[in-house]
């Protein structure tokens, strides 16, 4: 319980620090969505990526190199392809622990014979009732636990 707080109060550190969201004469900010990724991929071991409905790549960070020259290409691009983006959107609720085999998981679909212990957990990010993204986490191995996914909900509640 105690490892959970403290990972807890990594996320809203977040929130709370000067400069974070709004300057100091109350101006406002660029959200910082790749430290925001890079935090909750540290805390939950997993690659992180932050997409918004058409696939824009907001933020990401990477714990395991898993990807192959299209996907790196996708990451230089900011760019995840627009039919997965939209395919995500069906989803209103925490979907976690998808295999491989499915067409939502994060890892290269073309080398799933290198990832079979791979799984997506797909987090919806919503603001005032309305879908704005996605956060995506991905890690080989072990499936995310409910700590795991109380963390990457909260984390979602955040960004």
């Amino acid at each position: 319980m105690d490892e959970l707080l403290e990972k807890l109060r990594r996320i809203n550190h977040m929130l709370q620090k000067e400069g974070g969201f709004v300057t100091n004469s109350g101006e406002a900010t660029a959200l910082p969505f790749t430290e925001m990724a890079s935090v909750l991929g540290d805390i939950l071991r997993a690659n992180t990526y932050l997409i918004d409905l058409s696939g824009n790549l907001l933020g990401y960070s990477e714990a395991t190199d898993i990807n192959n020259t299209r996907i790196k290409q996708m990451l230089e691009d900011k760019k995840f392809p627009e039919q997965y983006a939209q395919n995500l959107s069906a989803l209103f609720q925490t979907t976690a622990n998808i295999g491989i085999e499915s067409d939502f998981t994060a890892f290269p679909i073309e080398s799933r014979d290198l990832f079979i212990t791979g799984v997506t957990t797909i987090v919806p990010i919503f603001a005032s009732g309305k879908r704005l993204g996605s956060l995506i986490l991905a890690r080989m191995f072990p499936a995310f636990d409910s700590s795991d996914l109380i963390l990457a909900e909260h984390g979602a509640t955040v960004i």
